[in-house]
């Protein structure tokens, strides 16, 4: 009775001592609210990639949008077609009172009529710059609704006396290719096309054709510095480009 006693004692104590054993090899749970306090280092992310960019020059960063200055230079396009500006204003006869003009009623995305206006400071109409271009000459460009600016052109690029003259979409062609005087404020002397100084920029009828309208045309060069032929380029706000 005693044995079995003993024996059923040391069954049990050997239970109780297996159970404690297994609780203590269970892991601790992690704490999941825990808050790190370690550092983040911020990451290079393409957000970051494209808010700077690194120039050539070591240590010196530009926006990544900012555009080139040559590419930001007045009037961008014209620049890149045709270099230097020479000039801006309104074009005008001392003879006739009038000032070169874009005919507006009849004008499209193409082309529109040069004609002779009485002075009254419409830029979409009298304001015109004076750009070098590619032969060595001149290209007078007038304003456009357009993408394209107006160019003075000689009609299919075949000058002779009597062609007409007229504004054409700018194409870098010959045919709106012309020489002429400059002094510091733009032209200011006969225009003629470009390899052809013996014809000139007139009005049809000349003096006595003198008119609001008076369309543009090519005929002889006139001698001497002072006839209906010569053109002046004045500064927009003077009071050459108004009545």
């Amino acid at each position: 009775m005693y044995s079995a006693l003993l024996t059923l004692k040391l069954a049990l104590a050997l239970v109780i001592l297996a159970v404690a054993q297994q609780t203590s090899a269970i892991a601790t749970p992690l704490n999941t609210t825990r808050t790190t306090t370690a550092p983040v280092s911020p990451s290079n992310s393409s957000v970051a990639a494209h808010t700077r960019i690194r120039s050539s020059s070591a240590g010196s960063a530009i926006p990544f949008n900012t555009t080139s200055p040559d590419a930001r230079r007045r009037g961008g396009i014209r620049e890149r077609r045709y270099g230097t500006m020479y000039g801006e204003g309104c074009i005008y006869n001392d003879e006739t009172w009038r000032c070169l003009d874009v005919e507006q009623s009849r004008r499209n995305w193409q082309s529109a009529d040069a004609q002779m206006w009485m002075c009254n400071q419409n830029k979409v109409a009298q304001f015109f710059e004076i750009w070098e271009d590619k032969f060595g000459a001149f290209t007078l460009m007038a304003p456009s609704d357009h993408r394209t600016p107006y160019c003075l052109d000689v009609a299919g690029g075949n000058p002779f006396e009597g062609q007409v003259v007229r504004w054409w979409k700018c194409n870098e062609s010959r045919a709106q290719s012309w020489t002429f005087t400059i002094n510091g404020e733009g032209i200011a002397s006969q225009m003629a096309p470009n390899g052809h100084g013996d014809l000139c920029l007139d009005m049809v009828g000349g003096y006595d054709g003198n008119r609001n309208g008076q369309p543009m045309q090519l005929s002889r060069c006139l001698p001497g510095p002072y006839n209906v032929q010569v053109f002046k380029m004045a500064e927009w706000r003077s009071g050459a480009c108004r009545v």
